[in-house]
Order: C-alpha cells, then structure tokens, then sequence
C-alpha cells in the first residue's frame, strides 16, 4: 500500500511482532501515516491493521485523512472490488435508518471494508453522532461507479471510501441490514 508520498510497507503481519505494551507501540512498524493509538489487542485494530496489509500487496493507493474527495480521481466498483479483492464494502446504519436505503440511495455515503462493533465504529471512523450502529449493509463493489478513496479516516483510525452517487438496490448483497452485535 503506498501512501500519497509515495512510502511503502516494509514489514507484513508474518514479520511484525505486536507490541505487548503502550510502550511497545513507538517501535511498532507502521506506514507512513498510520495512526495506532488505540490498543492494537482490539478487535477493530486488528481488522484495520489486517484491511491495511489486504491493501498493501495491492496497488492501492491511500491517500491521507486531509485529502479532499474532490481531489481523488472517480473509480469504477470492478476496479474497486479488485482492490479489495472481492471483499464487500459496509455501510454501517442506525436503528433509524433500517428502512432508509433498503432500495439504494443516490446520495453520497462514506463506506469501509473493515467490520466494526456497534460502539468502535464511532471512533474508528470518526462519525458525527455518539449514537451505536446496530446494523451494516453489505455492499457488492462490483455494481458501484463513482468510487473515491480510500482514504485514512480524519481524527479516527480507519479507512474510508466515498460512493459520491450513493449505490443501487442491486449493490446490497443481502437484500436488508444485517444486525451488528
């Protein structure tokens, strides 16, 4: 995975030894950019460290938390779901919103690979209400256009995709928001 400066992964999950300690975390090896200052021994800071290695044997490119969506050139979902290497994308929704975007939407929406429980995906990615994500749709890359990203997440952890045209029913791989415990 290279980073806008063009820096690069020098260790993989198969040599990097996971710090024990706080302490340990100044050592640990990293990307340029990369934000570990949450507990690594977290479900989610292992998911994301693993979403970072997934990208880091592809050509991808993960542009920093300040850059503008504007600024990312438009990608098609096939190139996308390449990237990820089949893996889905996950809208993560409150109870609120259950019914919402059953039938897609055409607005813009902010998406991550990376599964999260209910309570750390707020800070993981940085979301603008305290309230818990009890569902996650499943989003099939292959049927998106309009793609930006990804891109580290301002003031979280995680990484982010924009699908600045929002996404078809046809994208939700199950047909309905899946229950996140």
């Amino acid at each position: 995975m290279a980073d806008a400066s063009g820096g690069r992964f020098s260790h993989t999950l198969a040599t990097a030894k996971f710090p024990n300690s706080p302490r340990d975390y100044q050592s640990f090896p990293r990307s340029k950019g990369a934000r570990y200052d949450l507990n690594m021994a977290t479900c989610s800071a292992i998911a994301t460290r693993l979403d970072e290695e997934m990208l880091a044997h592809r050509p991808a490119l993960v542009y920093p938390s300040h850059t503008s969506f504007s600024a990312m050139p438009a990608r098609l979902g096939p190139d996308i779901a390449a990237e990820l290497g089949g893996r889905y994308l996950l809208r993560y929704l409150l109870r609120k919103q259950y019914r919402q975007f059953t039938t897609g939407s055409s607005s813009p929406h902010f998406v991550t690979p990376t599964p999260y429980s209910p309570t750390e995906v707020i800070s993981w990615l940085a979301l603008p209400t305290p309230a818990r994500r009890e569902f996650v749709l499943f989003l099939d890359a292959t049927r998106l256009s309009d793609v930006r990203g990804p891109r580290r997440v301002l003031l979280g952890g995680g990484l982010e995709y924009l699908l600045a045209s929002g996404f078809p029913a046809n994208a939700i791989v199950v047909g309905w928001p899946v229950p996140v415990v």
